[in-house]
């Protein structure tokens, strides 16, 4: 018996299709069936970190491409003879200015404090790659791999590359983490899905507990002070120059300033932190 035999009783609205229709019908109901797109968008989204991966060390080597001399002389030289033909002064900056020049590579760095949450993190991406190693993966490896490369030379190299290195690290690090939080943490949230890499075991939620840690360390590490000026630095810079991410987002810079005012009666000017230099005015 078709579908449409079971409806004994013919409305105004209800029409009666003739029987050498009835395997049409089943035909495109079951192409359509078949056409729909599956559950999950991404069924490999493990190339997303190698992609980015890829791009990054493409920028990286870029960068450093046009960070040789022959090319800032170049740049030097278009310079001049574009200041010449307008009759403008010249104004390129003094690029062997450089305030970190002369100093330990730990105080280069920002610090022991700073240099040992980079250590930390170093530590985070080989513990990574050791649990890489084990799922066969070759993008998650190759990617594992890398960010180990930049987490090294974020803590061996000096204050231009080691920051150059730190960026891409933690821009390669969110896309991981992304992913896997696509993969096997969303899933946790639903009825009907499970993790797409549960097999793995006690290995999955290892890699979860690393990369999680070493994706969200930047955001509680302390920022390391720049001078504006590099020929005058501030001996005690604002709390709000080297506060972390969360520290600004929240405000918590401020508290011991709080905690100041409450255990004084007065709080005078001089136990307040110095303005930060760019909001000094000039005479």
């Amino acid at each position: 018996m078709s579908f449409w035999t079971q409806y004994t009783h013919i409305g105004a609205s209800q029409a009666v299709l003739p029987e050498h229709y009835t395997p049409l019908l089943v035909i495109s109901t079951e192409k359509s069936t078949k056409s729909l797109p599956p559950s999950r968008i991404l069924s490999n989204s493990l190339v997303i970190p190698f992609y980015a991966a890829s791009a990054s060390a493409s920028i990286l080597l870029l960068h450093l491409l046009f960070s040789l001399y022959s090319c800032q002389a170049l740049g030097r030289y278009l310079c001049c003879r574009l200041s010449r033909s307008r009759q403008a002064p010249v104004t390129t900056p003094d690029e062997t200015l450089d305030w970190a020049n002369g100093q330990p590579l730990i105080s280069q760095l920002g610090g022991p404090v700073i240099y040992a949450f980079k250590v930390a993190r170093l530590f985070g991406c080989l513990a990574f790659l050791g649990l890489a190693l084990v799922t066969p993966s070759t993008e998650i490896i190759a990617t594992a791999v890398y960010v180990s490369v930049l987490g090294l030379l974020s803590v061996t190299t000096t204050y231009k590359y080691a920051s150059l290195a730190s960026q891409h690290l933690a821009t390669v690090l969110l896309v991981v983490f992304s992913v896997f939080a696509y993969r096997d943490l969303f899933p946790l949230l639903t009825f009907n899905e499970q993790p797409e890499d549960v097999h793995e075991g006690w290995l999955l939620w290892a890699k979860l507990a690393v990369l999680t840690t070493i994706t969200l360390l930047p955001a509680v590490v302390p920022r390391q002070y720049v001078p504006v000026d590099p020929k005058n630095p501030s001996e005690f810079p604002h709390p709000e120059q080297t506060a972390s991410w969360l520290s600004m987002s929240l405000y918590l810079w401020l508290d011991p300033i709080i905690f100041m005012a409450q255990r004084v009666s007065h709080l005078s000017h001089d136990m307040l932190p110095l303005l930060q230099i760019t909001i000094y005015l000039g005479t």
